[in-house]
């Protein structure tokens, strides 16, 4: 099971240690590891060589663990940082990262709000939704945009554009990865007036 890591919210840094911790995650941002045991060996890494450079400041202990159900790895203590381990879809799971060429084009659809940095997405059949890619529905071009016209406020994105992210499949998409107007299905009520004075 691979991971990549990902950083979220960035505060204030109370010492030299703490900085030296956010800057260590940093450079190691969006790297991929192949198994749990390495995210743990670099975390472990990143204590000790922060703690060796600043030994006046008080310790800080770096822990990962699992929250819920999910593979996700979180940093407990997270100085004002939030690094979070995604986990990596495997290649032959049920959500494949190539798309059938020969078949129509499929649509994600995704809904207002965040779960923590991921996107949020529609389940399949308008069941709810979701934070993971491997739960989420797939929806004809005419139904993505009869959903997003009805809403005003939901987005579509094609599964190819999904699928085909950096650093393979993620579980969870990070906002960073897709912006709103990355979407290739917008009926959003501004834009629709925008477009309304354009044409005048």
């Amino acid at each position: 099971m691979k991971y990549v890591l990902i950083l979220g919210h960035n505060l204030t840094d109370k010492n030299k240690l703490q900085t030296e911790i956010k800057y260590l995650f940093e450079k190691n941002e969006r790297k991929v590891f192949e198994t749990e045991r390495a995210c743990k060996a670099l975390v472990n890494h990143i204590s000790i060589v922060a703690h060796e450079k600043h030994p006046r400041c008080k310790p800080i202990t770096l822990e990962l663990w699992k929250p819920g159900s999910r593979n996700d790895l979180h940093l407990c203590r997270g100085l004002g940082l939030d690094v979070r381990f995604y986990e990596l879809a495997e290649r032959n799971e049920s959500v494949s990262t190539k798309p059938d060429t020969c078949a129509e084009e499929e649509y994600f659809i995704r809904t207002e709000g965040y779960s923590g940095n991921s996107l949020i997405w529609w389940r399949p059949n308008s069941q709810g939704y979701t934070s993971d890619l491997k739960k989420a529905g797939k929806y004809s071009k005419e139904e993505a945009e009869s959903i997003c016209r009805g809403r005003g406020t939901e987005l579509a994105y094609k599964s190819s554009k999904v699928l085909g992210l950096p650093n393979g499949l993620f579980t969870t998409v990070h906002a960073d990865y897709l912006r709103k107007d990355d979407a290739d299905i917008d009926f959003r009520p501004h834009l629709l007036a925008e477009k309304e004075v354009s044409d005048e």
